[in-house]
């Protein structure tokens, strides 16, 4: 199904029931922000391509509160959509070519023939930014292509279709993009452009993806790009609903969804986003950093069952330990076990170490998987063991407890676990001298003996920036109930759990904080933000409706 494209800008134009109607169920109040990015790419495209039939998709981004760095080890995820978005218009191009153009003229067109990228990737021709990338498991042969990075998350989706189609008789599209999702500020702007390409190709080329395939399409996307992300973005932009928080646990090898329930958010509570404007870039800059203690959990994970041997587990038991979800209390033994078992890990290891102790062929494919993309001066020495296990595992159970908490609108509690889980990332505290994330075996030991809980052991990932830890600590100090870096860390965005009195208080902190010297100190910027950037790196997230095609009955029409 279709729709004229001057049709198109007319609805989205002209106020009318219709309209009103759609913007009420996608976005719900104060929703017409969102008219212009429709009609500047409806437009942009009449421009380039003429007034054709269009397909309309679209995907929000996403906020993830709690369940942070653990989505690719089976971690347990609290996911909403964000009230910013991608839009693509596209029309099949019948050519065998890929066009593919942005409203932002910071983005350059991608034209290329769809036969000439194939026949080149498959031969390994294509010059990359990030160097070879050659992981069998994720579907990559190679990613070595030439172009922006926007071009890379296109392409990269293309060849999804392509490989899920099984023929070289796939279709391109001929489409405009436009959004407002911030670029590199961890709230998922690539998955949301990688999932509204692989709807408009999934139309153009008239077939149906299940959404286990697609979240995974995404994956090998995104991995294709260069990121080594995991499944939680695609999952969030895929399934949640509006003004509703997805608890979410799924397979981080078949993206099977194990666990999902949608509850209301309450009434009484807002998120409100704030984007740092410190970019970071899992798929270059920030890689090495980003994927090192992914590593570390699966060698970790390894090591642990390994200690487990010397707690009455048996050999054949150990297979039904590999993601954290397996690491229950009830299956492990109580918290007073877990402890012990931790103690026993090392707190990190050198890269050489690592293949004696869990065998060649497996470090072998962990180093491959994780680092075989980065140049050999940026892949690391040494691994984060302890810690980051610790954090992952304690991490998991904090998820679990704030969504129970956000079911009981025990809002208190919510903001405590937003407050612990950022601890486990964080660089400086609150007077800004360096934090200590260190899991030593005294913590261990009074954690064991005080029978603490083990949601409320932080452990240590260090993901965050001494200006994400600022910011935390500015929105609580401003009334927030609790504050946290969302998504990858490394800069980008934090999110803040607030009462819907506390809003305006919160927001107008964090503004001012932008505009400070000591902001321009911390982020080392050598010129200070604009007002308008000021003002827009701060909102309160209202949410919407998950990806999906546009679907206007009145104006459709078949393909």
């Amino acid at each position: 199904m279709s729709m004229l494209a001057s049709k198109a800008i007319e609805f989205f134009s002209v106020p009318s029931n219709e309209r009103t109607l759609f913007l009420s169920q996608v976005y719900g109040g104060d929703s017409e922000k969102r008219l212009f990015l429709y009609i500047d790419a409806l437009k942009m495209f009449i421009n380039v391509f003429g007034n054709q039939p269009v397909i309309i998709t679209r995907s929000p981004g996403r906020v993830n509160l709690r369940g942070m760095h653990t989505d690719t080890h089976g971690g347990f995820l609290n996911l909403m959509t964000l009230n910013r978005e991608v839009i693509v218009i596209a029309t099949p191009s019948n050519d065998g070519y890929l066009r593919i153009y942005n409203t932002n003229p910071i983005y350059q067109p991608l034209v290329i023939s769809i036969r000439s990228f194939i026949s080149a990737l498959e031969k390994g021709d294509f010059p990359s930014l990030n160097g070879k990338v050659k992981s069998e498991e994720y579907g990559v042969k190679s990613s070595n292509v030439v172009g922006t990075q926007w071009h890379k998350y296109i392409l990269g989706s293309f060849l999804q279709l392509y490989q899920e189609l099984g023929s070289s008789e796939a279709n391109g599209i001929n489409a405009v993009v436009s959004g407002d999702i911030p670029e590199g500020c961890s709230l998922s702007s690539s998955h949301a452009l990688c999932i509204a390409i692989l709807l408009a190709l999934e139309m153009a080329n008239s077939i149906r993806i299940d959404t286990a395939t697609k979240i995974r399409m995404v994956q090998r996307a995104e991995w294709f790009a260069g990121a080594r992300s995991g499944l939680s973005d695609q999952v969030a932009e895929l399934l949640c609903k509006r003004n509703h928080l997805l608890g979410v646990q799924i397979d981080p090898l078949t993206a099977e969804i194990l666990e999902e329930e949608h509850i209301p958010i309450p009434e009484e509570v807002s998120v409100v986003v704030a984007n740092s404007n410190q970019r970071r870039d899992i798929s270059s800059t920030h890689s090495a950093q980003y994927v090192k203690n992914r590593f570390a959990y699966s060698v970790a994970i390894d090591l642990l069952k390994r200690a487990m041997l010397n707690y009455g587990f048996e050999e054949k038991e150990m297979d039904s330990f590999r993601t954290f979800r397996d690491f229950s209390l009830e299956r492990i033994g109580g918290a007073q076990t877990l402890y012990e078992m931790f103690k026993e890990l090392p707190y990190s290891l050198p890269i050489e170490r690592i293949e004696p102790i869990i065998g060649t062929e497996k470090a072998k494919r962990l180093y491959e998987t994780y680092f075989c993309h980065l140049p050999e001066e940026s892949r690391p020495n040494e691994v984060n063991i302890r810690g980051a296990i610790v954090y992952g595992i304690c991490e998991n159970f904090r998820a679990h407890a704030f969504f129970e908490a956000m079911k009981n609108e025990d809002l208190v509690l919510a903001g405590y676990l937003m407050n612990l889980g950022h601890n486990g990332d964080r660089i400086i505290d609150s007077l800004g001298y360096q934090y200590n994330r260190a899991v030593t075996d005294d913590i261990l030991f009074v954690y064991r003996d005080l029978r603490i809980d083990p949601f409320t052991l932080p452990g240590d990932y260090g993901a965050s920036t001494p200006v994400l830890d600022r910011m935390v600590d500015i929105a609580n100090d401003a009334g927030a109930l609790g504050s946290s870096l969302t998504g990858a860390g490394l800069g980008g965005a934090i999110v803040a759990l607030c009462l819907k009195e506390s809003v305006a208080n919160v927001m107008s902190a964090l503004r001012n904080w932008l505009g400070s010297e000591e902001y321009m100190k911390l982020s080392q910027r050598e010129k200070p933000l604009s007002n308008e950037e000021i003002e827009n790196s701060v909102f309160e997230n209202t949410t919407s409706q998950a990806s999906g095609i546009v679907e206007i009955p009145e104006l459709m029409t078949l393909c």
